[in-house]
């Protein structure tokens, strides 16, 4: 059902087809009907109004029931096998990768406290300047 004033009623099917609803410009107060033939996400359009409708998604995404934590955890975790073939990260792999990059703590540490020292020798010096002056 589509009530919009004026305007062609067009509806774009989810492979992309256009196709018209009714004969001519709708009336104010007019409604139209269709039926789609396949799910997916259907577009409206009367006019240069716009609208997205659903139909027919698939019914466990509407599924509210409550849900196991373990179900829940399973369903997203992936095996060591399958983190393998995706490339990601397993613990072995997590810790020979964090004890390869611990060396950049101690060279930020190192700069950081060298730039402390250039501070206090900066301070140190204008301060002797000042004096002097």
């Amino acid at each position: 059902m589509l009530g919009v004033d004026g305007g062609v009623a067009r509806v774009i099917d989810p492979s992309g087809t256009q196709k018209q609803i009714g004969e001519g410009e709708l009336k104010a107060g007019e409604q139209l009907y269709f039926a789609p033939e396949t799910p997916g996400f259907y577009e409206l359009r009367v006019g240069r109004n716009s609208q997205i409708l659903a139909v027919n998604s698939p019914s466990n995404e509407g599924n509210l029931e409550m849900m196991v934590p373990e179900d829940l955890l399973a369903s997203v975790q992936s095996t060591e096998a399958e983190a393998r073939q995706t490339g990601t990260f397993v613990t072995d792999d997590k810790l020979e990768y964090a004890r390869r990059q611990m060396g950049w703590w101690y060279l930020l540490l190192i700069a950081l406290i060298a730039g402390i020292v250039e501070l206090y020798i900066a301070n140190s010096r204008t301060q002797s300047v000042r004096r002097v002056g």
